[in-house]
Parts: structure tokens; sequence; C-alpha cells
């Protein structure tokens, strides 16, 4: 593989103060990096679609991808699905979170897995609704350089075009 270019960064410490520079080499996140999706789950029917895209694309795939769900009730069915996904795939590496004792919060459930996982570890918020590609996951660990850059693509879940296009 070839080096990484030398990069600069422009330092400024004061107003009205000429920047300083210093040189650093980013630490990209490899292409065998795990992304860690995490999914506050609200119902079941719309979990189902989200299972079968989760596995048309990252597990027949065999990809660097580890799923937490974060559920807020139980539900039996949800579970039976879970354990058919892992018969057929066993190296799959999906974890089941019930919070009980709270109500329903994307935000608890993004905050709840972050403090789980180790500071280094690359975390995708995601909604159950969302339709992701390999290229896709490939994007968010490529436009993250650990400890110094954030990959954040805006979401458009309201997008209505007749108000825009206005």
């Amino acid at each position: 593989s070839s080096p990484l270019p030398q990069q600069y960064i422009a330092h400024v410490f004061l107003p009205f103060q000429s920047p300083g520079m210093s040189s650093y080499k980013p630490k990209l996140v490899l292409s065998q990096t795990i992304v860690n999706i995490v999914i506050p789950v609200a119902h079941y029917h719309n979990l189902v679609p989200f299972l079968e895209l989760y596995e048309a694309e990252c597990l027949r795939h065999n990809t660097s991808v580890h799923l937490h769900l974060v559920f807020f009730y139980h539900d039996e069915l949800i579970s039976k699905k879970l354990s058919q996904i892992l018969d057929i795939y066993q190296t799959a590496k999906i974890d089941k979170y019930e919070i009980t004792s709270h109500s329903y919060s994307p935000f608890y459930a993004y905050n709840y897995i972050a403090e789980l996982l180790s500071d280094n570890q690359l975390l995708l918020f995601f909604d159950m609704t969302l339709h992701f590609s390999l290229n896709f996951l490939e994007h968010c660990r490529m436009n993250t350089i650990k400890g110094k850059q954030v990959f954040s693509p805006i979401l458009f879940s309201f997008y209505k075009p007749d108000i825009v296009q206005k």
C-alpha cells in the first residue's frame, strides 16, 4: 500500500494573527474496520424489511459490520427472526438490547450503545427505514479519520420536492 500523503492543518491562535502550520499523517479508517450500526427499534413491522436489507447487503457479503438493535419493549417475534438469521449466518455479529425501563428514544439508544463500546469504534447511527448499500458503508469508513473527522451524511427523511422546487 502507498504511504499516506503529507497533510497540513492551519491553527489560528488569536484573532488577527497569522495562522500556525503543522503537519500530520491522518489515521484513516480502513476497509476492514468494523462499522457498528446502531438501530433503535420502535415497531416490529419496520424491522423486518431492514433485517432483509442487512442480510442482503452485509451478511451475504461477509462484511465487517456489527449490528446493535436496541428495543424498548420485549417481542418474541423479533427473537425468532434473529435466531433464524444467526442459524444461517453463524459469523453474523448481531446484538440485541432490551431497555424496557425507558420510553422510546433514538438518542437514548445511540448514547446507550456508545457508552458500551470503546472510544475508537466506528459508530453509524441509523434509522430502520433507511436504505443503504455496501458502497455507503465504505463511504462511512473512508470519510472518517480516527480522532479527527466524523462522516455525517445528511438524511432527508421528510424531503418534499414540491416545497423545495418552488
